[in-house]
Order: structure tokens, then C-alpha cells, then sequence
């Protein structure tokens, strides 16, 4: 059957073989490179090949393999490879990826990385008004503000990614730490959906569980907070959501659980860096989707995000406020100074 999975001792086995083939294909010639990467019988090339020429995508594509390298061998080791069937690689200016349970396919689209490489220069303007302030910024200042022009330049090129695609300008975003983190956790939520696969039922439900605690927690913090209302609040509710959306919905979180987890173990551990990466990503799926709406199959992007601070802010045992003052202050911060933004950029 072309969907069955399997076991561990054959999944270690083929995860083994596989890593060792990523490593061996490394270059730093492009056309050496892709032309022994297609050469891989679990490796498929789709799309137009046309964008794979610029040197900004040929490094974005090495620090993706050099990512699953680091990811697969510090956490569940390789097995976590071989639990699919094949790895679709699509040549797009789109960004996103999708596993498919069914057929264990998982379809990485490449403009995951060119988007990471296009916000350069906002990664640079976080990285000034947030870790080299001398002090921590007040919060009634954040809205003062204002994003510097080529950053609500590359936000304007965000807004139009949903029907255009992106850009290669060669910014070269990828060699900031924020750049790095934010492509470590896309890679790594990716990851979370085959690790997931790959568990006990036990242990599936005891994530799903804990998931849906971190909803909840979220969806309260939403309600005190103004940024959902009552009737958001209700239609929100787990109860209200049809079975199939929320098992679909549960996916996402568990994905983004261990994605957030297996990112913030790549050494050297670096939270701020991990938790400004995944403002950003949230935030960016906002612009590109001019607003923050969910769908059957994912939820809104700012409950993604929200539901990532609770389970954190679960860890440390405080209340809301203390927890966004003292643990996730840089990524409320980032939160707060891009939604202004794209509110700007977005009239």
C-alpha cells in the first residue's frame, strides 16, 4: 500500500542512507549542485528551473540541507527521514510547504527561502531598534515608530507575494541570526508534521491535548486583549469548530509546538532571536494574506503566534503581563512594530 508507513528499524535505516546522500551532495557550484540533487531517486525537482541561477538561491538551498542536518540529527536523529515516501522540491516564487499524510509526500516550495532572503534589510532594522537599544523600549513608544523605507518596500512586496510572487533581489537575508531562525522554524514546523506521523497514538493525543490548552489560554488572552470580541470568542471555541477543521487545526499546532521546540535546541540556543524569527513569519503571512485570516486547513496566523506564547508563558508559571514584559519582550515588541507597519503600508 502506497501510503503505509514503515516501521522505526526500516524508517532509521532509510533516514541513515538519506542523510548521508545530503551530505555528499553538498557544492559550492550551483550547477553541480542541482544536477546531483535531481539524481535522487526521494528527491523530486518541480517547476521552473529559471530561479535556482542567482547566487542568493543557490546559498538559501545549501542552509536549507545544512538545516535538516542540524535539526534531524539533534532531535528524533534520521528516521524522522524516511518516514515519506518523497521530498517534492518546487521551483516557485510562492512560499509554503504541505505534507501529505496519505501519500507521505512532503512539497517544500522554494519561495520559502526566497522570502526568508528578501526581508534583509527588516531583519536589520529589528536587530537596531530592539537588541541594540540601550534599554528595553517603553511600550506606549512602540507605535512612534516609523519603519525606514526599504523596509516598507519589502512589506509593499510581501502584500503583493500572494499573487506576484517574490522578488530575488540578493539581499541575502539568510546570513542574519533572525533569517537563520525564521528558516529553521519553517523547516523545523515541517518537520514537526513527520515527527508527529512517526509517534506513539499515546503521545499524539497527550500534544493534541496539551495543543488545545494552549488554545484556550490564547483565545482568553485574545478576549482581555481587545483583539477578538465575544462573538469571535464564541465562533472560536473548540466546540464551535466542525471535527474536520479542528483535527486539521491540531496538526498545525502540535507542528508549530515542535517546531518551536526543535528550533530553540539548535545550538547555539537563542530565544530572542527564535521569538522575533516567529513574529516576523506570522506576521509576513499577514501582509501577504492582507489580513489575519485562517482557513479550514490553518488557523489564523496571530492565533498561531498567540498559541505559541501561551504554551511558553505555561513553561514559566507567570501571568500574561509579566510574561510579555520579561520573557517575550523582544517578540512583542517585533509583534507590535510590524502590525503598525503593514497597517501603514497596507491602506
Amino acid at each position: 500500500m502506497q501510503g503505509e508507513r514503515p516501521t522505526v528499524e526500516e524508517s532509521a535505516s532509510i533516514g541513515n542512507e538519506r542523510m548521508h546522500q545530503l551530505i555528499d551532495i553538498q557544492s559550492s557550484d550551483p550547477s553541480e549542485f542541482f544536477s546531483r540533487l535531481e539524481k535522487l531517486s526521494w528527491i523530486r525537482l518541480a517547476g521552473s528551473n529559471t530561479l535556482a541561477n542567482p547566487g542568493a538561491f543557490h546559498v538559501a538551498f545549501l542552509e536549507l540541507v545544512t538545516l535538516l542536518q542540524e535539526i534531524v540529527f539533534n532531535q528524533r536523529g534520521p528516521a524522522v527521514l524516511g518516514y515519506f515516501e518523497r521530498l517534492e522540491l518546487i521551483y516557485s516564487a510562492h512560499f509554503g510547504a504541505t505534507y501529505n499524510h496519505l501519500y507521505r509526500v512532503v512539497r517544500v516550495n522554494l519561495g520559502v527561502l526566497l522570502y526568508v532572503n528578501e526581508l534583509g534589510a527588516t531583519y536589520r532594522w529589528l536587530d537596531s531598534v530592539i537588541l541594540n537599544s540601550a534599554s528595553v523600549m517603553p511600550l506606549d513608544e512602540i507605535s512612534r515608530v516609523e519603519a525606514p523605507a526599504d523596509v516598507q518596500d519589502e512589506l509593499r512586496a510581501l502584500l503583493a507575494a500572494g499573487e506576484g510572487g517574490l522578488p530575488v533581489t540578493g539581499k541575502l537575508g539568510l546570513t542574519h541570526p533572525i533569517g537563520l531562525a525564521l528558516l529553521r522554524f519553517a523547516i523545523a514546523h515541517e518537520l514537526g508534521h513527520l515527527i508527529d506521523l512517526g509517534e506513539s497514538q499515546r503521545l499524539q493525543d497527550m500534544w493534541r491535548e496539551n495543543a488545545w490548552a494552549d488554545y484556550n489560554d490564547a483565545l482568553q488572552y485574545g478576549l482581555s486583549a481587545r483583539w477578538i470580541d465575544q462573538a469571535g470568542y464564541a465562533r472560536l471555541q473548540r466546540t464551535s469548530l466542525d471535527e474536520r477543521v479542528a483535527a486539521r487545526w491540531g496538526r498545525e499546532f502540535v507542528a508549530d509546538g515542535l517546531g518551536f521546540y526543535t528550533a530553540s535546541r539548535i545550538p547555539p540556543p537563542n530565544t530572542v532571536w527564535l521569538q522575533i524569527a516567529v513574529e516576523v513569519f506570522f506576521h509576513s503571512l499577514v501582509a501577504v494574506y492582507r489580513g489575519d485570516t485562517g482557513s479550514e486547513t490553518h488557523p489564523s496566523p496571530m492565533l498561531r503566534s498567540t498559541i505559541i506564547r501561551a504554551g511558553q508563558r505555561k513553561l514559566r508559571r507567570v501571568g500574561w503581563p509579566e510574561f510579555l514584559a520579561q520573557h517575550w519582550g523582544p517578540g512583542f515588541i517585533t509583534s507590535e512594530l510590524l502590525a503598525t507597519a503593514i497597517r501603514k503600508i497596507g491602506r
